[in-house]
């Protein structure tokens, strides 16, 4: 069995559309090796999506500072929404490169196809692709909107075309959900010498597919406002059918991390390590501390608190966005969750899906008259203890009097009135701002869901150059390299304008 594995450095659509004569050759490295098992491919995928989006970077990932868990005490301009032309195609462009790297699984798999022993092996290796390219693609649109898709990684065509939102979408749903339905085998063994090179799951099929459903799930109810048919539709055979979703902690998908430099995570090892200028955001301690009747225990478990008079960590007072600041001036990440400044640990993981983000979508979509088990405040007070479960065993895993402590604090939180889903009168605006807290440092898929649930407000930063972000634009130079197709493309968008204000397809209410 033969296979080329043809990677390039950074692929992105700028690389895309580039023109040139002898495009492959060039960009060919003749060093690499042509066969390749994608099982060494797939560590590589793993972490390339985390170490993308798990950190704050002036030139590729603006998107955490967005999202308003974090402010910059220094170099604040893009916490006042001031972004150069490359934070608004850096984030974007990388993952047409995870893309590419997909393939190779994606390649692999059909060709396995062709051995008839092997067909369940090919059809979990296509379910374990789909499943990543889902995740990258969603990342992609839910940022940028119209993107390359039917025509990404063509290298026979240098200027390639965008296809709108609700295209890739609809496309994502239905290319996974095919994967899923072809995995009737989840005790195959994929080849993975002892699962060393799946650093999630470690070759656990039933996980990865109980994975793939909860991606489905997040990729249908993004999607609940702009086309309900058709999110009813895949969110419950993502929960009904072919095992279903994640259903506890200990099947979260998970990036692990050292902790020992440099293989400690994203955040450790881009900024926090050895120049700590952050600050919690006014918004995100101000809504920890929105009930004068209990404190939402999830705040002492991600934050430290500011420098008092007596330079104690005591103050929990949030960084107003866009203005300076000393350092420790207000609260800021818990060394014991992230190593700050050479203080602390640096192992915590990157969540591709974990338990608590299920539960949230199980609970709006039970709450939309989906075919969904179970009730309403049940799917949403799980969500809320999964993730402070989930804080409590990574950050202090053998503190009993830490556990018992958060234990008394979550039970006072969730008894509080505004607490009940069942009579508040916003249930979504609940859900919006439980969840929001829940993805701290997460900032991506945060910023996508106050999108489309429009909760929380965040807070109008100092100096603001804009509203706040719906969108990043297409950068200039994409429009340099492929100018008519990126005015198509931005004639798909809801405005027919390229700026930053213009909301995307789901993005309706």
């Amino acid at each position: 069995m033969r296979f080329k594995n043809i990677i390039y450095a950074f692929v992105c659509v700028f690389v895309l559309v580039q023109c040139t004569d002898d495009f492959e050759n060039i960009n060919k490295n003749k060093k690499e090796a042509e066969e390749v098992h994608p099982k060494y491919v797939l560590s590589t995928i793993q972490s390339m999506i985390p170490d993308h989006i798990f950190k704050d970077d002036v030139n590729s990932n603006v998107v955490n500072l967005i999202s308003q868990h974090l402010v910059k005490t220094n170099y604040e301009n893009a916490s006042y929404y001031d972004f150069r032309d490359d934070m608004h195609g850096g984030f974007t462009g990388y993952f047409y490169e995870i893309i590419n790297q997909i393939r190779v699984i994606e390649d692999f798999a059909v060709e396995l196809k062709n051995e008839p022993t092997l067909v369940d092996n090919a059809n979990a290796w296509m379910m374990i692709a789909k499943t990543l390219r889902a995740i990258s693609y969603q990342n992609m649109v839910d940022t940028q909107g119209p993107s390359v898709y039917s025509e990404a990684l063509d290298l026979g065509n240098p200027t390639p075309k965008y296809n709108s939102e609700s295209t890739i979408y609809i496309g994502l749903l239905e290319e996974l959900s095919t994967a899923i339905d072809a995995v009737t085998n989840t005790d195959v063994e994929l080849n993975l010498d002892g699962g060393a090179q799946d650093i999630i799951y470690n070759g656990n099929v039933l996980k990865w597919q109980k994975f793939a459903n909860s991606i489905l799930l997040r990729l249908s109810m993004r999607i609940a406002d702009v086309d309900p048919e058709n999110s009813k539709k895949y969110a419950e055979k993502a929960v009904n059918n072919n095992n279903g979703v994640i259903s506890e902690n200990a099947e979260n998908a998970l990036f692990p991390y050292k902790d020992k430099s440099p293989n400690g995570n994203r955040w450790f090892e881009s900024t926090f390590k050895n120049n700590y200028h952050y600050a919690a955001s006014s918004t995100v301690m101000n809504l920890h501390q929105r009930h004068a009747a209990a404190v939402d225990p999830r705040m002492k478990l991600m934050w430290r608190g500011g420098l008092d008079a007596d330079e104690k960590f005591t103050k929990y007072e949030g960084q107003m966005p866009g203005i300076k600041s000393d350092k420790f001036q207000y609260a800021h990440t818990n060394p014991d969750m992230f190593g700050i400044g050479g203080e602390g640990k640096a192992d915590y993981p990157y969540i591709f899906m974990d338990y608590s983000q299920v539960e949230y979508f199980l609970t709006e979509a039970k709450l939309r008259g989906y075919a969904i088990d179970g009730e309403v405040k049940m799917h949403f007070v799980s969500a809320v203890t999964a993730n402070v479960n989930f804080l409590l065993q990574e950050i202090y895993p053998d503190d009993e009097a830490k556990a018992t402590e958060v234990g008394e604090e979550l039970a006072a939180y969730l008894a509080l009135p505004e607490m009940d889903i069942d009579v508040v009168t916003d249930k979504l605006a609940l859900i919006g701002v439980e969840k929001y807290l829940s993805l701290a440092y997460h900032g991506a898929e945060a910023w996508a869901e106050l999108r489309r649930l429009d909760a929380p407000e965040l807070t109008v930063p100092e100096n603001a150059q804009s509203a706040h972000p719906l969108r990043l634009e297409f950068s200039k130079r994409e429009v340099t390299v492929n100018e008519a197709n990126v005015n198509e493309a931005i004639k798909m968008l809801s405005s027919g304008n390229n700026d930053v204000v213009t909301s995307l397809w789901w993005d309706i209410n």
